[in-house]
């Protein structure tokens, strides 16, 4: 005869099936939820006479007016950083916030990381400089105080068009505007990095000193409005700050490969994610832009004298040259010592 099973055990089969059951328990409950959510979108939109676009709008970069459709559609899918910008512009997320907004009583992990994600300061991440350019370029036709821009040259600025056109408007209608790039006599080391000849990024800085800087201060309406400085070292990372939105894309510069085709990501500004925008903003900006060290300035104005001209970029060229070669060849000892 087999043996009894003895009361309060469970056999593997038993586990598994409950655990089967309590998984589509909690897809049910979820998928009920959602439901809501999905209700409460479409409510809370028409109670504000809202169109998709709009909702969109307010909801903040990253999101379309496409995005808006799915998420009032019962099939459309709803992210997790979209629910959390949804709690954000006042949609009861029922289920997945508690009232407080601090925890998150539907167990999701998604959900926990998208929240801490957003009270950090991170909006959105990209997976290339320009489809970050082309999500900030509604924001920068907002801006109303200052763009602050950070960048080895200005050629990941100006093979964008649409970028461009973008600041040029707001430049138009008297907002500030602050550029800070590498000093050319710097630039050969951030060449060297990406693969590039030593003097690439040195001469797209004199090109644009000669010719895009100058069409910019022509755009000004009122004096010092547009003003371009280079530092004197090369900076580490391409930012775009919008003062008044306190919003920033950041573009961190890589080992062996231009920027503009790797990864960026947009951070905001405010109370409640540990100074995200302002320890950019100060560190890669303002720190160059107005700081002195043994009374020597970090950076200086563009048209100042002591810019290099042609004959001197060659001279830098060719001390940047002797002492790479000279690094190289000592490293070279130092490992065959080893």
């Amino acid at each position: 005869m087999g043996k009894k099973k003895l009361a309060g055990t469970n056999t593997k089969g038993d586990d598994s099936t409950v655990t089967q059951n309590l998984q589509l328990e909690e897809e049910k409950k979820e998928f009920m939820f959602m439901q809501e959510i999905k209700q409460n979108i479409r409510q809370f939109r028409v109670e504000q006479g809202w169109s998709q676009k709009d909702m969109a709008d307010k909801m903040g970069v990253g999101v379309t007016q496409q995005d808006v459709s799915k998420m009032e559609s019962p099939d459309g899918v709803i992210t997790a950083s979209q629910l959390y910008k949804l709690q954000e512009i006042g949609i009861k997320v029922t289920g997945f916030f508690a009232e407080d907004g601090t925890t998150i009583d539907a167990g999701s992990i998604a959900l926990a990381n998208a929240k801490a994600l957003w009270d950090g300061g991170m909006r959105a991440i990209f997976p290339i400089r320009r489809a970050g350019l082309q999500a900030l370029m509604p924001r920068i036709s907002r801006e109303r105080l200052g763009i602050h821009i950070v960048g080895s040259s200005l050629r990941g600025m100006t093979i964008e068009r649409l970028f461009i056109n973008a600041i040029e408007e707001r430049v138009r209608v008297g907002v500030d505007l602050k550029i800070l790039i590498g000093h050319p006599a710097f630039a050969g080391l951030r060449a060297w990095v990406e693969g590039r000849e030593a003097e690439g990024i040195s001469q797209e800085i004199l090109e644009a000193r000669q010719n895009y800087c100058k069409e910019l201060r022509e755009l000004q309406i009122r004096d010092k409005q547009v003003q371009i400085r280079v530092a004197l070292h090369p900076p580490t990372i391409f930012c775009v700050f919008l003062i008044s939105q306190q919003l920033a894309l950041i573009n961190p510069y890589t080992f062996t490969i231009e920027a503009y085709s790797t990864p960026c990501f947009l951070v905001a500004g405010g109370k409640r994610n540990n100074g995200v925008f302002k320890q950019y903003h100060k560190h890669h900006f303002e720190d160059a832009w107005y700081s002195k060290r043994s009374d020597r300035e970090v950076s200086i104005d563009i048209d100042d004298p002591r810019m290099i001209d042609e004959q001197q970029l060659d001279e830098s060229k060719r001390n940047f040259d002797r002492a790479l070669k000279s690094v190289v060849q000592k490293s070279s000892g130092y490992n065959t010592k080893l």
